[in-house]
């Protein structure tokens, strides 16, 4: 008889470069399951202490292998800065330099903005998660107001959607994501900043996973299919961050460092799969909590041209986690008349990474403007991400 091997999270998480080792004795999912669900169930008191599809799943004898495969949902950090931040944060630095505004007081008065986003992640199965693929498109609003490049403060609304697959299994996953965000910058001396972002975001998960069940017959194994388990439930995020930089202007090119300081608190709901399997489960609550800094790297060009003044740019920066540790999830089995809980594992995040991004601005008369931008993780361990975002802007 053959248990699920692949039933593993696919754990929305992310970090990079230098990992923690996990704990002695840690296990992921699969470990879990395989070892209450062997010798007729023997982790939950035996086949009388279930009911439902559990009862077939516990009756078999012996123990084995399997092959399965699904995800449960929990938040992923979010590398260091938020996505919202990094928008605001390219959208302060125009401000501050002036661009837009009436012919007399530049970057004096009210602007607004659109972004689009997309993102490429990938993930590599390891011992406590399944890998997969993630897409994710969304896009960003905002207006702000700045007094003559010395103070902006403004709002944005965000909306992003995730989806994609988990690695060498049947199932995926479909989030959207509804966020807020305040923000503001001063320049207490010239070419110093302070920028700030406070933000709220509400995230809500549907996934499925598949699972199956080989069972050794006299001529061979048959393949029995249990079915597709389906889960949702939801997450509040609360984050806030910190940046002060500093530019030095030499001619046409801007260069300056950038240190930040960066928290979040996301707080998923526990949930109960859907399904007729026998191997559904109850998860409890879950809370992620991030602390990072970081230290960059700023540089530009203006260009002038007869169309506007194109402003290439770069960025880089090393991001250090202090938090988000490897962490331990609960969880029941649903059919269990007993309850008793187990725990499994998630990916212990690195705790060093790297953020690159390159990008241009084009300048347009009478205070518009428009932008595009190309971000990549390096150096985190079994993942790699590539970020894309476009956007207009209106000063008046």
């Amino acid at each position: 008889m053959k248990w699920p091997r692949t039933v593993v999270p696919a754990v929305l998480v992310a970090g990079l470069v230098l990992s923690t080792a996990p704990p002695s004795g840690a296990q992921g999912l699969n470990d879990v399951l395989v070892n209450v669900l062997s010798n007729n169930c023997a982790g939950l008191g035996g086949p009388s202490k279930v009911i439902g599809p559990l009862v077939s799943v516990c009756a078999f004898p012996g123990t084995g292998a399997a092959s399965g495969g699904g995800s449960v949902a929990t938040v992923e950090s979010r590398l260091g800065e938020t996505d919202e931040q990094r928008r605001q944060a390219q959208r302060l630095a125009e401000r501050r330099a002036g661009r837009g505004g009436s012919a007399d007081q530049p970057g004096t008065g009210l602007g607004v903005f659109v972004t689009g986003d997309y993102q490429f992640l990938n993930k590599d199965t390891t011992r406590f998660e399944t890998g997969f693929e993630q897409h994710t498109a969304g896009t960003t609003v905002g207006m702000d107001y700045s007094f003559r490049g010395r103070a902006v403060v403004g709002v944005a609304l965000n909306y992003a959607h995730e989806f994609g697959d988990f690695s060498r299994t049947a199932g995926g996953f479909d989030n959207d994501a509804y966020g807020i965000s305040f923000y503001g910058s001063i320049v207490p001396i010239d070419h110093l900043f302070v920028d700030a972002i406070f933000g709220y975001t509400r995230k809500e998960y549907s996934f499925d996973r598949r699972v199956d069940l080989d069972i050794p017959s006299a001529g061979g194994p048959d393949r029995v299919v249990l079915g597709r388990i389906k889960g949702d439930t939801s997450s509040d995020e609360v984050h806030v961050g910190v940046t002060v930089g500093y530019d030095v202007v030499l001619g046409r090119f801007t260069v300056g460092p950038r240190a930040g300081v960066n928290y979040r608190d996301a707080r998923i709901a526990g949930f109960h799969e859907r399904g007729d399997t026998g191997v559904e489960l109850t998860y409890d609550n879950q809370n992620v909590v991030s602390l990072t800094t970081t230290l960059g790297l700023f540089a530009s060009m203006a260009i002038s041209t007869r169309f506007g003044v194109l402003v290439p740019q770069a960025t880089g920066e090393w991001v250090h986690e202090f938090e988000n540790d490897q962490r331990s999830v609960g969880f029941t089995f649903s059919d269990s008349l007993t309850q008793p809980r187990f725990l499994f594992q998630t990916d212990p995040p690195d705790r060093n990474f790297f953020n690159v991004g390159l990008g241009t601005v084009l300048v347009l008369p009478g205070g518009w403007s428009t932008f595009v931008n190309v971000r990549e993780l390096l150096g985190y361990n079994g993942r790699t991400a590539t970020s894309v975002t476009v956007g207009l802007r209106a000063s008046f």
